[in-house]
């Protein structure tokens, strides 16, 4: 190791860069990224409402993707990225009404799969 080129970056100690928000203890920041998911499971009723609040947008983002999970009866899985996140803003379209899997999700799960990267 060059000792006038230190090493740098998360496998330095440096913290991880996280896309548009810093979550704390607090939670989510705002940050987005768990909207650019590959895919989130849904149930069959919240795919059918999702369904329905996609079909009222004026000018959908992006495609709605929902495939049967045939591990799971009753769920779906919902490919990202998210046609509800709004663009420019970076918010979600539909928060009040998100699916369950988005209420619960925590980046602790996306923080540690970059690790793992």
């Amino acid at each position: 190791m060059d000792p006038r080129h230190p090493p740098r970056g998360p496998l330095a100690g440096e913290p991880l860069p996280i896309h548009g928000g810093a979550p704390g203890d607090a939670g989510c920041n705002g940050c987005a990224d768990c909207c650019h998911l590959l895919e989130i499971s849904v149930t069959a009723e919240e795919a059918a409402r999702l369904s329905a609040l996609y079909a009222a947008l004026p000018a959908p983002p992006g495609p709605l993707e929902l495939d049967p999970d045939p591990a799971r009866p009753g769920w779906m899985s919902m490919r990202g990225p998210c046609p509800f996140l709004r663009q420019g803003t970076g918010r979600c379209g539909v928060y009040d009404d998100r699916p369950s899997m988005c209420r619960i999700f925590t980046c602790a799960f996306l923080l540690e799969r970059r690790r793992r990267l």
